[in-house]
């Protein structure tokens, strides 16, 4: 199959959608499909490719309505080029296809993966549940979304992670994703006080609180955690994929909340009964959570 993913942001960057969108991709290519995502890249709109997988850049203005109507008019002007794909697969930014579904009867699918801030907004509320409508099928990244944001979903996942190992440096810990109030590292950052079993902790990531945290230890920015999964014996994890892939490494993992959302994204998924004493169950758990699994709900999906 010919299959184009949209996506506002990919690889190079670092982040849990931009990894889970390349590495799906990666596995459709192995098993013979043909793979072009399209995202956003300030440069202009260009061509090239990444672990064969064709890439579509989009340029448009950052500015939320004008940046919008400018996604749709390029969207309207390039109807031709989504005709010649089997399957289009929109990773959050379903907003983005609602022209070519709704003035040209265009199908695609699409993945939600998570929240946009707490308390989720009437209006993002809204937008989603449109997305929901007018797709032919959805993949939920979490349980929670069904509670806040009302999303059926034909499909539930918790991501995937490659098997990791390494050696375990006693009292290290390592907290994964965005350094802001608007994640759960301020939980992070006040239980850091009172724990004796920590003696270092290196924060991969980056952020509005990357000063804050540099008072507690090391800040790499962004950037690929494995070489710090494999040393950690402590994970504080932001996300679902942060956390997979901390239990994949062997690592202990533990997982906090600020708010009620961020307490139903934890308590209504697997990680919350395989955090602290029970990491080690979970560790065979998230090594089961493979890539090519995951791939396999996609086709799933499509083929339903």
């Amino acid at each position: 199959m010919k299959i184009l993913f949209l996506t506002k942001h990919f690889y190079p960057n670092i982040g849990g959608v931009e990894k889970h969108a390349l590495e799906v991709s990666k596995n459709l290519v192995k098993r013979g499909h043909e793979v072009t995502v399209l995202t956003s890249k300030i440069e202009g709109v260009r061509k090239f490719s990444v672990s064969n997988i064709d890439l579509l850049h989009i340029e448009y203005p950052k500015r939320k309505l004008i940046g919008l109507l400018s996604i749709w008019l390029w969207m309207i002007k390039n109807k031709s080029l989504f005709a010649s794909f089997d399957i289009l697969h929109v990773h959050d930014v379903g907003i983005w296809i609602w022209p070519l579904r709704l003035l040209f009867g265009r199908r695609f699918f699409i993945t939600f993966h998570g929240y946009e801030k707490y308390p989720p907004t009437f209006l993002s509320k809204i937008i989603r549940k449109i997305s929901e409508t007018v797709a032919e099928g959805n993949i939920c990244v979490g349980d929670y979304l069904k509670k806040w944001y009302g999303t059926r979903p034909s499909l539930v996942t918790y991501g995937a992670a490659h098997k990791g190992k390494g050696k375990k440096e006693k009292g290290l810990a390592v907290y994964l994703g965005r350094l802001d109030k608007g994640t759960n590292l301020p939980a992070f950052l006040e239980k850091l006080g009172e724990r004796k079993d920590i003696a270092e902790v290196v924060f991969v990531g980056d952020g509005e609180l990357r000063e804050v945290c540099m008072r507690y230890g090391k800040v790499t920015g962004f950037r690929s955690p494995d070489e710090f999964l494999k040393k950690a014996e402590i994970c504080f994890a932001s996300g679902y994929l942060s956390a997979t892939e901390a239990l994949s490494f062997g690592c202990k993992l533990e997982v906090g909340w600020t708010n009620p959302l961020q307490e139903d994204y934890w308590k209504m998924s697997p990680f919350y009964r395989f955090s602290g004493k029970n990491s080690a169950r979970g560790t065979n758990w998230a090594r089961k959570q493979t890539w090519e699994k995951l791939t396999g709900q996609y086709l799933k999906l499509w083929e339903n």
